[in-house]
C-alpha cells in the first residue's frame, strides 16, 4: 500500500463525519432566561474543570444549568469497593 493510499484510507474513516463525534442534544422544555427563546437543550461539555451536563440556550448559548457529569465523559468506570 502506498503512502497516498494509506492517507486516503485514514481520511475515509468514520471519524471524519462531524455528526458522529457531536454529543446528542436532548431538547428541554422552557425558555431562556436571558433572551426568551424556547430553544433549550441538555448535553455534555468538557471544560477546564472536567465534564459537565449543561442546559444551554441554542440561540444565545446562555447556560441555564451546569452539573458535574461522568469524570471521564462517555467512559464510565465501574465503582470498586476497597
Amino acid at each position: 500500500m502506498t503512502a497516498k493510499m494509506h492517507e486516503a484510507n485514514l481520511m475515509a474513516g468514520p471519524w471524519t463525519d462531524p455528526d458522529e463525534c457531536a454529543p446528542i442534544k436532548e431538547a428541554v422544555s422552557g425558555s431562556c432566561s436571558q433572551c426568551g427563546a424556547a430553544a433549550l437543550a441538555r448535553y455534555p461539555v468538557l471544560s477546564a474543570d472536567g465534564w459537565f451536563e449543561v442546559v444551554k440556550c441554542q440561540t444565545c448559548l446562555h447556560s441555564e444549568s451546569r452539573a458535574p457529569w461522568n469524570r471521564l465523559g462517555w467512559i464510565v468506570v465501574p465503582e470498586v469497593d476497597v
